[in-house]
């Protein structure tokens, strides 16, 4: 593989996974406010459970190409152009965002105090960059890891993933009793099966190693499915606690996990063949185009929707057209303006 060639079932998943985290967070602005008996509550719900695979896929992404055998990461390159790019992102919009904060929650008086707390604890949605960047720091010893590892080997790490995190998450979302809750969330805890990093294996199991191409067929005629059950299932969930829930869709859901697998094999297995083989070159560098710009697109959307104009969106329509407008609005301007700033000389890629 050459590694300086863009993989465009990649680029497309990227954008997709993308979309996904502005259409969380669009819908996010109404879920907590809604009655949650209500048809908007259950659609807007609906929009945010089915964008919850979009974490996943980008740590699947990173996994195929980081772990992949045949490219060559030193340890210089890896803290100094991969994580220290992510660090100095992370510190800079945290800045910004904290910044705004400060400015929404200020009293009259200036706090130096308050607003340094601001700009050190950043936005909610900022979490993802350290995460990746703890997940970064695990490469070199991820990847002799799998030099060495056999197929059984990397089956048997991914089958603690999905039996002691997957299943136990989701298992979890229906015990009502608190000490049995407990005792569950104790069991078999394996730290590094257990986390973000199942994903970044499993991303280079399946690009690299594989699943029999009758299980991708399953996993394709499953899709619609599991999109209605993660519906269906959180929104009942909700009802019957009476508060809001999202730990059965979130990224370690069930149903979650098998929509991500599903797209992650139909854009690499399914499109390979149908589509990227005979697709245009000027198609492949406009997926790339958009889809460099996919970081900024994240860390900066949120400004945009808490936007005035964004919020008479949402006072003005119902959700079933709010949200999709909101995150198609928040998208493309993100876009634009992440794709202008990254063309600053030499700042431009810390920026976004």
């Amino acid at each position: 593989m050459d590694q300086k060639r863009r993989i465009p079932q990649f680029d497309l998943l990227r954008i997709i996974a993308c979309y996904g985290v502005v259409s969380i967070h669009a819908s996010a602005r109404l879920w907590y406010y809604l009655p949650i008996r209500s048809a908007d509550f259950v659609i807007t719900n609906g929009i945010n459970s089915l964008s919850r695979f979009c974490v996943p896929m980008f740590l699947m992404i990173s996994g195929a190409l980081f772990l992949a055998p045949d490219r060559e990461i030193t340890l210089k390159k890896l803290w100094g152009v991969h994580i220290l790019r992510l660090f100095v992102i992370y510190v800079l919009w945290s800045c910004i965002y904290g910044i705004k904060t400060y400015q929404v929650s200020a009293s009259a008086s200036f706090s130096a105090k308050e607003l340094i707390k601001y700009m050190i604890s950043g936005y909610y949605h900022l979490w993802f960059l350290p995460m990746l960047i703890g997940i970064y720091a695990l490469i070199p010893i991820l990847r002799k890891w799998i030099g060495v590892a056999s197929k059984k080997d990397l089956q048997y790490f991914l089958f603690l993933f999905f039996a002691f995190l997957i299943l136990k998450t989701t298992i979890s979302c229906f015990i009502l009793n608190p000490e049995l809750l407990e005792q569950l969330g104790n069991l078999s805890a394996i730290p590094l099966a257990c986390s973000y990093a199942g994903y970044f294996v499993l991303g280079y199991y399946l690009y690299h190693i594989g699943i029999p191409e009758k299980w991708n067929h399953r996993l394709y005629l499953s899709f619609p499915v599991c999109c209605m059950l993660n519906v269906l299932i959180s929104t009942w969930l909700i009802w019957r606690n009476d508060k809001l829930l999202s730990d059965f869709s979130n990224s370690f859901g069930l149903f979650t996990f098998f929509i991500t697998i599903s797209l992650f094999q139909f854009a690499t297995r399914f499109l390979t063949d149908k589509v990227f083989q005979t697709s245009h070159p000027k198609f492949e560098r406009a997926l790339s185009f958009v889809s460099g710009s996919t970081l900024g697109i994240y860390v900066m959307h949120l400004l945009l929707i808490d936007l005035p104009q964004m919020r008479s969106i949402y006072d003005s329509l119902p959700p079933i057209l709010s949200i999709p407008i909101v995150t198609m609005l928040c998208f493309l301007f993100s876009f634009i303006i992440a794709t202008v700033l990254r063309k600053i000389p030499f700042v431009g890629k810390f920026l976004c």
